[in-house]
């Protein structure tokens, strides 16, 4: 008899401690769930080929949210082709002391948008993982992408315009000058070169 009774405590034990296990992954896997953020979304006209659902969103370089999702959205022109809307949430607290409500960051970042914030596409050294860098550029984007935004406003999200990243310009620069060199005529140069010669 003190044989089974044994068994029936060991049992209950090991349950207990797979409960009491199963308890605090649950809870910490909920802590980060639990804090209010702040929505945010962009619009991206070109490849986000890089950012994936999670990936970090840095205001000047530092962490201050993850990426949410990723999707295809249609604009106005239906005949146009979609844009990549790309949803991101802010932790409040990590825009400063004074922002840790909701709405006062929400505020805050209205009122960085006037002042020129936009999303940026931005890599992280040479391992290609890509990041949404929140900085303050001059280029505005295009009208159809402002549409979407103000769509977008009315359902609680605050828009932030995207911009071009710096390796997203090192590309178009180097199409530009590709292009250019092939509409140099090689071939009548070296003719007039041998002729001068």
């Amino acid at each position: 008899m003190p044989l089974h009774n044994n068994y029936f405590k060991i049992g209950l034990f090991a349950f207990a401690g797979l409960g009491l296990f199963l308890a605090g992954l649950l809870a910490f896997g909920l802590r980060g769930s639990l804090k209010p953020t702040l929505q945010c979304v962009t619009f991206f006209d070109r490849s986000v080929q890089g950012i994936s659902r999670d990936s970090s969103v840095k205001f000047r370089g530092f962490e201050v949210g993850r990426v949410t999702s990723i999707a295809l959205s249609s604009v106005e022109d239906k005949d146009g082709p979609p844009v990549v809307r790309v949803m991101f949430s802010i932790d409040p607290a990590a825009l400063g002391g004074k922002n840790s409500d909701v709405e006062e960051a929400r505020a805050y970042m209205l009122r960085q948008v006037e002042h020129g914030l936009q999303a940026v596409l931005s890599f992280q050294g040479v391992t290609g993982l890509g990041f949404l860098d929140l900085d303050y550029r001059e280029k505005a984007p295009g009208a159809s992408l402002e549409a979407l935004g103000a769509r977008v406003s009315a359902d609680q999200l605050v828009f932030v315009p995207n911009g071009p990243g710096s390796i997203m310009e090192i590309s178009e620069s180097a199409t530009q000058i590709v292009k250019s060199l092939r509409e140099v005529d090689f071939a009548g140069l070296s003719r007039d070169i041998n002729a001068l010669v």
